[in-house]
């Protein structure tokens, strides 16, 4: 389903101060908790866990988890920031810094 972010109301959003995590249907919610498992840090896992649970108490199990996961140090400072690039072009398997 192509979501178009900019109709959103903020409440529309885990995180509206910042419109990132749309939560306007059950999937979406599913969708912004495994996303904040990869790149959130503990507080915003915390207000997404509570934004989730407020709007959609069925997921309550989930988001508890998505909560209480710690924050594991990365093995390389800017880990986070970087995407793996795998395609079949030769040359194209390097790592790709995003900013």
């Amino acid at each position: 389903m192509k979501l178009d972010r900019r109709k959103l109301a903020d409440s529309d959003f885990a995180l509206p101060g910042q419109r990132m995590y749309p939560i306007p249907d059950q999937l979406h919610a599913h969708l912004a908790i495994d996303e904040a498992k990869k790149w959130a840090n503990a507080a915003e896992r915390k207000k997404i866990a509570k934004a989730i649970t407020k709007r959609y108490p069925d997921l309550t199990p989930e988001a508890s988890g998505l909560a209480a996961m710690q924050d594991v140090p990365s093995a390389h400072p800017g880990a986070s920031r970087r995407a793996y690039r795998n395609n079949s072009t030769p040359g194209m398997d390097k790592i790709v810094t995003v900013r």
